[in-house]
């Protein structure tokens, strides 16, 4: 089994996110992985080391459908991220390749709700080079459904 230990990772990995500390008691959450295979261009040179991974997603667009287990909401978003690297040539120049990816899920409801909002984090990211061309990435998404009733508890 390998060990993900943080001091091993070589790299830096920056979300660009929203802040989820204080987030109302009614809010409806899930978590969903992502995982995906990402192949530098052709036109980009092999990967040495990885140096730094910027990431965030977003919410594209959201959908209320009625189920027999009650209502549903569908979020469609995307994940955005720059991935900068240092070239195994040897000048060792930087290079950066930038990938973009969609997401579907959807969060069970409680009756008659209706959205104020819907907030997205990224957990966890892990990252494994697989090649000096592939990256073997999975993303853990922090959705949250944030209902109109407003939150009465201090944050």
């Amino acid at each position: 089994m390998e060990d993900f230990n943080e001091k091993d990772k070589l790299y830096e990995l920056v979300t660009i996110e929203e802040d989820l500390k204080c987030l109302p008691s009614n809010a409806v959450c899930k978590e969903i992985i992502k995982e995906k295979s990402l192949v530098i261009p052709k036109a980009k040179p092999d990967i040495e080391q990885l140096a730094k991974i910027l990431i965030r997603p977003n919410i594209i667009s959201h959908k209320i459908i009625k189920t027999p287990q009650g209502p549903k909401v569908i979020i469609k978003g995307k994940i955005t991220q720059k991935i900068f690297y240092v070239a195994d040539k040897p000048e060792q120049t930087v290079h950066a390749a930038k990938f973009t990816f969609p997401f579907c899920t959807f969060i069970r409801l409680p009756k008659r709700v209706k959205i104020e909002d819907i907030k997205i984090k990224i957990e966890d990211v892990i990252v494994q080079l697989t090649s000096k061309r592939k990256i073997n990435e999975c993303v853990l998404l922090f959705l949250a459904v944030i209902p109109k009733k407003k939150c009465s508890s201090p944050c």
